[in-house]
């Protein structure tokens, strides 16, 4: 969380509802008795409770960010008390994050990102993967759809959806193409307002990349 990349900072101040999600990888999952399967994002895990609650006491004891003051002026996340779980890796039809992030698949691993709460996709019929993926994409509109960000979403796959998706061998850039190209949503029901900040964000986004190249 300290490194540039992670934008602590703004996760501190921000008066949104952000919170750190820590994703664990490799054999400390089992060791340490962390969640990874049924209920992964609930309650009745000693690890993953209390992994998530020291964070958020070290970012309110040490951080300053206490609620009322730097942080938490809106209504907050219940995310913002503990928000931790693990990877279900052998369950998984595909490679482990952090073997995609290019660590070894032994080693373990701790993946943190800035995450602002859980909405559920539902989908209990489909059984091919690009219908899946086109549910859990239109459930994501219906719910996202008065959101105006330019951030992005990081979908929590469940056991039974990730079997549909090994049976039909479809590999995880395959559904990222899917999300993405069904990912638009039309200027009309945008206000004017917000296409402004929107077009602000992407010149800014294009410009700060031109001058790194």
């Amino acid at each position: 969380m300290l490194l540039p990349g992670f934008n602590l900072d703004g996760v501190q101040t921000t008066t949104g509802n952000v919170a750190p999600m820590i994703i664990v990888n490799g054999p400390c999952r089992h060791r340490l008795k962390i969640n990874s399967g049924a209920n992964v994002l609930g309650q009745g895990w000693r690890a993953n409770a209390t992994i998530g609650r020291a964070l958020r006491l070290i970012m309110a004891n040490i951080g300053g960010a206490t609620p009322g003051n730097s942080t938490s002026r809106r209504s907050g996340s219940r995310a913002k008390y503990t928000f931790c779980f693990g990877e279900n890796e052998e369950a998984s039809p595909w490679q482990p994050l952090h073997v995609e992030r290019s660590v070894g698949k032994g080693v373990d691993t701790v993946s943190v990102t800035g995450c602002s709460g859980v909405y559920s996709a539902v989908d209990m019929a489909s059984q091919t993967g690009q219908r899946t993926a086109q549910d859990l994409r239109a459930d994501d509109d219906r719910r996202f759809g008065e959101r105006r960000t330019t951030t992005e979403v990081l979908f929590v796959i469940c056991p039974e959806h990730a079997a549909i998706f090994r049976r039909r061998r479809i590999l995880k850039d395959a559904i990222r193409q899917e999300l993405f190209a069904m990912a638009r949503l039309p200027h009309e029901k945008i206000s004017d307002e917000n296409l402004e900040l929107l077009s602000e964000a992407a010149a800014a986004l294009v410009s700060k990349k031109w001058r790194s190249s």
